[in-house]
C-alpha cells in the first residue's frame, strides 16, 4: 500500500475516508433494499354479511404481504354476493392514506360496481411501496360497503 500511496500522492486518511464512504452507501442500501421486509397487514371488512373476499379461492378477512421498497404487487379477488335475493351497489373506502403516504392502493374496475345474487366479480388489488418507504409494520383496513 506504500508504494500505492506514494506513487500516486493519497493520504492513508483520505483513503480510509473513501473506503468507510463506501461501506456505509453499501450498508445504506442493503438495509433500505433487501433487508426491509415488515409485515404488511390488509384487513377486508364490509358493512354487508353477505359480501365475500376471497384470494386463492379461500375466503378472506385479511391478507398479509411481505414488501419492500420499490415493490409493486397485484392480487386476484373475487368478491361474491351470497344474499339469494339482493343486489347491491358496492363501493370501497382504504384507510391506507390514514397510515402513511409511502404506501398506495387501488382497486381495479369501475366503483361503485353493482353486484347481483350470487354473482362472482373477479378484480385486482393493487399495493405500491415507494423506494423511499420508511421501515415499519404497516396495517390499513379496506372497506366494501353498500349504502342500500
Amino acid at each position: 500500500m506504500k508504494t500505492w500511496v506514494k506513487k500516486y500522492k493519497i493520504s492513508k486518511l483520505v483513503i480510509l475516508t473513501i473506503l468507510s464512504c463506501s461501506l456505509l452507501l453499501i450498508s445504506a442500501y442493503a438495509i433500505s433494499s433487501h433487508i426491509w421486509d415488515a409485515p404488511v397487514t390488509v384487513a377486508v371488512k364490509s358493512n354487508i354479511p353477505y359480501i365475500k373476499v376471497y384470494l386463492e379461492g379461500q375466503e378472506v378477512t385479511s391478507i398479509t404481504l411481505d414488501l419492500v421498497p420499490g415493490s409493486y404487487v397485484a392480487l386476484s379477488l373475487a368478491i361474491e354476493n351470497t344474499h339469494p335475493n339482493a343486489t347491491f351497489i358496492l363501493n370501497y373506502n382504504s384507510t391506507l392514506a390514514e397510515v402513511t403516504d409511502k404506501i398506495w392502493d387501488k382497486w381495479s374496475g369501475t366503483w361503485p360496481m353493482r353486484i347481483y345474487p350470487g354473482q362472482k366479480i373477479y378484480t385486482t388489488y393493487y399495493v405500491k411501496v415507494y423506494s423511499d418507504c420508511p421501515l415499519g409494520t404497516y396495517s390499513w383496513t379496506i372497506y366494501l360497503y353498500s349504502t342500500f
